[in-house]
């Protein structure tokens, strides 16, 4: 495994590297032994490493995606890939030190990415994009039935968006997160069981999916017979 690192707490650099050699890269037979596999969230700034390392010797080298050359660099000049626009906070916070900067990472920037020296070919990085689709209108919480009675059995159904990694999902009730018991439980779907639906069960509803790109939330409300409740909402988090 190789560690993360960040160059700055405010970009996201570098980020989590899950395995090595998980994804073989279908390069030549010539190509670099090592493959990391490097997970940067959609919409966020990451930078990767020249290996081999610069020296006395070694002062120019070359940054391949895919096997097609994307740029060139010395051991005092960073690239940023496709010419994208970097922030001057960016900038002034990343060394120049030999990295290729992907700035405003979008899923067409997943591949292999590699350095090469005149005499040596470094470490294949693998990118993937982390990423959380929307909620739509219609797949917010559901009630079965619509209007749970005292003593009833109900469901509250969520389609939870897809995403990578798999998010996490989770439930809240009123803002605070569902406890769970003998009585509520979360089926392999999802969904929310409630067995002798309570006076305590009534509220808002919030269903939440989560993962290193953001988290994703929608609502909706279960009243009280005579006590109106709020809208359903959707909100959305990004983490960039």
């Amino acid at each position: 495994m190789r560690l993360s690192a960040a160059v700055v707490p405010s970009l996201l650099l570098l980020s989590s590297l899950r395995s090595a050699n998980s994804r073989p890269a279908p390069l030549s037979d010539d190509r670099p032994r090592h493959t990391w596999e490097m997970i940067a969230p959609l919409g966020s700034t990451t930078t990767i490493m020249c290996e081999p390392a610069f020296n006395e010797e070694v002062k120019q080298a070359t940054w391949y995606r895919d096997g097609r050359v994307v740029g060139h660099i010395d051991a005092a000049q960073n690239i940023v890939l496709h010419n994208r626009t970097l922030t001057g906070v960016e900038a002034d916070t990343i060394p120049d030190v030999g990295f290729l900067i992907i700035t405003n990472v979008s899923r067409e920037d997943e591949g292999k990415y590699w350095c090469e020296t005149s005499g040596e070919k470094g470490e294949i990085t693998d990118l993937i994009v982390a990423y959380i689709e929307e909620f739509m209108p219609h797949d917010g919480p559901l009630f079965v039935p619509k209007q749970p009675k005292l003593g009833q059995d109900a469901i509250v159904k969520c389609v939870f968006p897809s995403g990578y990694p798999s998010p996490s999902v989770s439930w809240l009730q009123n803002g605070d997160a569902v406890k769970f018991s003998d009585r509520i439980k979360v089926a392999k779907d999802g969904s929310l069981m409630i067995r002798r639906f309570s006076e305590s069960d009534y509220g808002i509803y919030e269903c939440v999916a989560s993962n290193i790109a953001g988290r994703r939330s929608a609502s909706t409300a279960v009243e009280f017979p005579g006590y109106p409740a709020s809208a359903v909402s959707i909100r959305e988090e990004f983490n960039c």
